[in-house]
């Protein structure tokens, strides 16, 4: 049941009631005892004594009205004190580490592009030079395996070739110009000559540049020759490495 408090002597009372109950029957009490008091006249003073001044009376005791009632939805609430706070806890604080800042989006976004892109080139770089690799495998693999049964002709430790030139004719074909030495003490003639042309740097048969067919014909006794004969490349023109930069290989091919 809703109850309001009376603000003078704290008690709960009833909605119904316009006042505190225990107030007003204090109030009653109070002014019963006062009525008496009024009534009773005082005594006449004595002969022989100087009359006496009138008694004075304290006025009676103010009370306040009776407060109105006050609908408990509208009475205040009770006040609770706060609850204690905790101690506050020391803070020890060891080393203070810097956050760590991290990469802009922009930034991560350019590295991304540039680490794809860079695989991707990479890729097609790896790619195309197989390709490539293949391609003038397949080509120079004629020119890698030369006739087996030259290297075993008689006139072959007696045969120099040297000066070897590369040049391209007056009909847009190539050429090499080169000479051939004979150490032997005798003529040879009736053979031909497979020369082979490789790069300087690089070791015997792992980089053929071109392979030349030729006839000397006759070759004098220590004798040397001008030979000139059409040049078989996968190569430019502008390809063909200088004259410093060839080291021929000549072969006995055949014999008539």
């Amino acid at each position: 049941m809703f109850t309001w408090i009376c603000p003078v002597c704290g008690a709960e009372v009833p909605p119904s009631e316009p006042e505190c109950p225990r107030c007003a029957e204090r109030r009653r009490a109070a002014m019963a005892q006062e009525q008496p008091a009024a009534a009773t006249p005082a005594p006449p003073p004595p002969q022989a004594q100087p009359p006496a001044a009138a008694p004075s009376y304290a006025p009676p005791p103010q009370y306040a009205p009776p407060p109105h009632a006050v609908p408990p939805q509208y009475a205040a609430p009770p006040q609770y004190a706060a609850p204690p706070q905790p101690a506050a806890q020391p803070v020890y604080v060891i080393g203070e580490k810097t956050p760590a800042r991290g990469i802009p989006a922009w930034l991560a976004a350019v590295l991304t592009v540039a680490v794809l892109g860079g695989g991707l080139f990479a890729l097609y770089r790896y790619v195309s030079s197989s390709g490539t690799q293949q391609g003038a495998a397949q080509k120079a693999a004629p020119f890698e395996r030369p006739a087996g049964q030259a290297s075993a002709h008689p006139f072959a430790k007696y045969i120099e070739v040297t000066g070897v030139r590369l040049f391209e004719r007056q009909d847009k074909t190539l050429a090499a110009r080169f000479v051939v030495i004979n150490h032997a003490p005798a003529e040879l003639s009736g053979f031909r000559l497979r020369v082979t042309l490789e790069a300087s740097n690089a070791a015997p048969g792992e980089a053929v540049i071109a392979v030349v067919d030729a006839a000397p014909g006759a070759l004098p006794p220590h004798g040397i020759k001008d030979v000139e004969a059409p040049l078989t490349t996968h190569l430019k023109v502008y390809e063909l490495p200088d004259w410093q930069f060839i080291r021929a290989r000549p072969e006995i091919i055949d014999a008539k």
